[in-house]
């Protein structure tokens, strides 16, 4: 019954090759997820001349029985996947799962899978949404896993379910996720940069059979805009199914409780204090995806968050470690005692 607190912060988002290469990405004014330079090639602006914004349509492989179901109620299945490299195993989920479905209007139903904790091939997933009925899918993967999703969303796609794609690759790569390079197509659409904003549309959208080609979180005049972290959503960490979560082996599930209480369940849970960096390192995106003002949380509200993570470990009798996965945790070191005190 215990809750065990990592405050480690790292850069972890790697750059594709093409992002490591532009130039002065942090020295001028940003136009987010470009080169750094206002009007470039992979400026917001740009973006809405290649990409058309709205989608006059109805994507064609998209199943009639599911748009008919999707107009008539309007509540939909989602699944949020997050997809494994191949390679290397994950040692705990990623939080943006558990964000979008705090972020998602109620009445719909979100599952959660993570590729890492639960294995699943191209026919694995494409059955899933089948015998499950899912009527949308969220992919979201940095470069080192985009392999892997691209081939999942291939799969979903083919079952004639939407997908909608997220993340820092995504982000700098649209074209090739929409298939607009000259590759084939993986995503119905793409959520560019952070999508706390832009979630809620998507899936409005989605229940109407009207996904956009490219939702970006911008102002009427084309402006970046940073969600802000005050308030920050409430995950229900006391009702959220982390089954798939536990790091405890079955076959020593029961050896461990005979050595002491607690030890039934281990976890690994994300949290975030803040994001953002000033930095801009040449080989990390975090700059570029989450900019290089700093936003907190309140330390009201991750106490609060951490309280609801030591109660449920608590009422399982297990053990639940929190990482904070923070961009630079010890940036402001004022802000960073206060909030551990």
């Amino acid at each position: 019954m215990r809750l065990q607190i990592f405050p480690f912060a790292s850069c972890s988002y790697s750059k594709p090759a093409a992002f490591r290469n532009a130039k002065n990405r942090s020295t001028t004014p940003r136009d987010q997820f470009g080169t750094g330079k206002r009007g470039g090639p992979n400026s917001w602006a740009m973006q809405q001349q290649r990409f058309p914004i709205v989608w006059l349509g109805t994507p064609p492989h998209i199943g009639a029985d599911l748009l008919r179901r999707q107009r008539n109620q309007g509540i939909l299945k989602i699944l949020l996947y997050n997809p494994d490299n191949g390679v290397t195993r994950n040692f705990m989920p990623h939080l943006w799962m558990f964000l979008l479905q705090s972020l998602t209007p109620s009445g719909h139903e979100v599952v959660l899978i993570d590729g890492n904790a639960q294995p699943m091939d191209e026919a694995g997933i494409a059955r899933y949404v089948v015998e499950q009925k899912i009527d949308l899918v969220g992919i979201g993967a940095m470069t080192r896993m985009i392999a892997k999703a691209y081939r999942m969303a291939d799969a979903v796609r083919a079952t004639g379910v939407p997908v909608v794609m997220g993340g820092p690759h995504v982000t700098e790569m649209a074209d090739e996720a929409l298939g607009r390079d000259g590759g084939p197509q993986h995503a119905d659409a793409v959520a560019l940069g952070e999508a706390d904003d832009t979630w809620p549309r998507i899936v409005k959208d989605a229940a109407c059979g009207q996904l956009k080609d490219i939702y970006a979180p911008v102002d009427t005049a084309g402006k970046e805009l940073k969600p802000s972290l005050k308030p920050y959503p409430v995950i229900p960490w006391d009702t959220i199914d982390l089954h798939q979560f536990n790091l405890v082996p079955g076959t020593a599930k029961r050896w461990l409780q005979k050595i002491g209480e607690g030890w039934g369940t281990f976890r690994i849970i994300p949290v975030e204090s803040g994001r953002g960096c000033p930095y801009g390192c040449e080989f990390c995106t975090v700059t570029g995806f989450f900019g290089d003002s700093i936003r907190f949380r309140t330390n009201e509200s991750v106490v609060n968050e951490l309280l609801l993570l030591k109660a449920r470990a608590r009422k399982e009798r297990g053990q639940i470690a929190v990482f904070f996965i923070d961009d630079n945790f010890a940036i402001n070191l004022k802000r960073t005692k206060s909030l551990l005190r």
